[in-house]
């Protein structure tokens, strides 16, 4: 995959405590759904200001040649995935049934030489609260993960992935709002 655990200190010595963020934003609204059972269907990838909704289901691996839209970014040098922070502001749920709809955020990595994007699994966010039904209750779920710790290769492309799963009910499920996002590299 081209991305490895970094070892202790290294690239982070060297640096000096350098740390670089990257702000990511969706701009517009973004569509998260399910399909029946819970899982993910359509997920949304996010850009630096702009996104676009996945016109594929969300599988082990994301193939961007079978895409509308890329918004990978590459690394100009050797880095190591630091920290990742992620947040959701719901607009409009639809919901069948009692589902619980958990929105996700993670980084897709993917080689110089090739468009499919394999997950980072250290950089996995589960967005809190969950969203419940229809209830309007809950506006905005965050997530922060530090102390990652992924090398990942110069010239290597990460994505940034937003979708969702649902439990409980048919889990059926369509939740629209804005994502945002930063990445700490170092």
């Amino acid at each position: 995959m081209g991305n490895t655990r970094a070892p202790e200190g290294n690239l982070q010595e060297e640096r000096h405590g350098c740390r670089t963020v990257l702000p990511f934003a969706s701009g517009n609204d973004i569509k998260l759904s399910t399909r029946p059972g819970g899982a993910a269907a359509f997920p949304a990838f996010i850009g630096f200001g702009v996104s676009e909704g996945s016109i594929n289901y969300l599988g082990e691996q994301i193939d961007l040649d079978d895409e509308f839209a890329n918004f990978a970014f590459t690394l100009p040098e050797t880095s190591v995935i630091e920290a990742l922070a992620a947040s959701f502001y719901n607009i409009r749920i639809g919901v069948y049934g009692n589902s619980i709809i958990t929105v996700k955020a993670q980084l897709y990595h993917a080689d110089n030489s090739t468009n499919v994007f394999k997950p980072v699994r250290e950089t996995l966010l589960f967005l809190k609260p969950d969203f419940y039904g229809n209830a309007d209750g809950v506006k905005i779920a965050h997530a922060v993960k530090r102390g990652i710790n992924v090398k990942v290769e110069a010239g290597s492309r990460l994505l940034l992935v937003f979708y969702s799963e649902a439990s409980g009910g048919r889990g059926v499920t369509e939740i629209r709002g804005y994502a945002s996002a930063a990445l700490t590299l170092i």
